[in-house]
């Protein structure tokens, strides 16, 4: 009978009717180990039966198939301890893990603040693509794991009071996030064309009163994400819309990706600032230029009426007669030589204003003092 064509069932069943004990999870190898033992031990047996002479040599054999038998249970008994253990590891990993989730803190339930947090009122129109606005609402309830009522609820309280998102409420009929989904799409939903977003996107420029260069950069980038526009013509497109015909620029020439024009956006960012702000020797001499126009100013005086702060041009007296005497208006004689006195404050305009005012008084004074007439050229107003 050969080992190797038996089965396992048959190999225990015929080691049972011999009375030969095994563990119950013992291999097939070992079975076929313990059929030969006892297979060779049958047949010296028999063989010692039909010669007794040959008793001694018996013995010796059956002590060396002892010896092999008990390394054999040994070997047995070392994998059942090595299985016992790594069963109990696996018992006490499982136990663990179980006192882990009993111990953790619960968990938190979804907040609408949250959801408020990250994601504006939809106002509804261009302010916000549609698509995009359900996108990151839905992943904005996804990163608090919300349920569908819990979406329902949000998104209703997201329409935006006094715009297309109210009115939009006010007639919506759904029970299901599902269906305010699919209705809210089909009414704000809009398929871009590649041309109307590069229209769009070529009368968007960039102002730096009321966004940054990264914020007019990010919000182009959303313009672009309506329609499938090539990414380098993107670049181009938010580089034109700077308006800028610095040298400043040409930093951001080199960049062909989106993420490359944000690397560089922070250089071209520093450049801006750096020439766009004026320094302190350009206000310096700004100052001194302004000071001294001022001063040049108070010390101008007029051709006119000989007062302080004024050229001729903008004098508002009466013209004066080329070549009168600016104190009094007399042609008979020059300043220099005017008998009446020269006004107390430098500011002051000259006398002839009482001159031009018609007084009697001023022609006697002026009559007696220069020996002459005054024409009547110098006695108009």
């Amino acid at each position: 009978m050969d080992a190797q064509r038996l089965s396992k069932a048959e190999l225990i069943a015929w080691l049972q009717d011999r009375h030969i004990e095994f563990p119950p999870s013992v291999t097939v190898r070992h079975l076929r180990i313990l059929f030969e033992q006892e297979m060779l031990r049958e047949q010296r047996n028999n063989a010692a039966a039909n010669d007794p002479q040959d008793g001694g040599d018996q013995d010796d054999e059956d002590e060396a198939e002892n010896e092999e038998e008990r390394e054999l249970n040994a070997e047995i008994r070392i994998l059942q301890k090595r299985k016992f253990v790594a069963d109990l590891r696996r018992e006490i990993a499982a136990i663990e893990a179980q006192l882990n989730v009993v111990n953790a803190a619960p968990i938190k339930p979804p907040d609408f603040r949250d959801i408020k947090y990250s994601v504006p009122c939809f106002r509804g129109g261009e302010s916000y693509d549609a698509e995009k606005w359900i996108d990151d609402f839905e992943q904005a309830c996804d990163s608090v794991h919300g349920d569908d009522d819990f979406r329902l609820m949000c998104v209703r309280r997201l329409m935006e009071p006094g715009y297309e998102g109210e009115l939009f409420l006010r007639v919506d009929r759904s029970k299901t996030y599902q269906e305010f989904k699919d209705s809210f799409l089909e009414n704000f939903s809009h398929v871009h064309s590649v041309s109307e977003i590069i229209d769009t996107m070529k009368k968007t420029t960039f102002s730096a009163a009321k966004t940054t260069v990264m914020g007019y950069i990010l919000k182009m980038q959303e313009i672009a994400s309506r329609a499938n526009i090539d990414e380098k013509q993107t670049v181009q497109l938010i580089v034109d819309g700077f308006r800028d015909r610095s040298a400043n620029i040409a930093v951001l020439y080199p960049a062909t990706t989106i993420a490359q024009l944000k690397q560089l956006a922070h250089r071209y960012s520093q450049l801006r600032d750096m020439y766009s702000a004026p320094s302190s020797t350009q206000i310096r001499v700004k100052t001194t230029a302004k000071t001294a126009s001022k001063s040049s100013t108070s010390d101008v005086r007029c051709f006119n009426c000989s007062g302080v702060g004024h050229f001729s041009s903008a004098c508002p007296e009466p013209k004066r007669e080329i070549g009168s005497c600016f104190r009094c208006g007399s042609t008979q004689h020059k300043l220099k030589e005017c008998p009446k006195p020269a006004p107390a404050h430098r500011q002051q305009i000259a006398l002839v204003d009482d001159f031009r005012r018609g007084s009697a008084r001023m022609d006697d004074e002026l009559s007696d003092a220069s020996g002459g007439t005054i024409p009547e050229v110098n006695k108009s107003d």
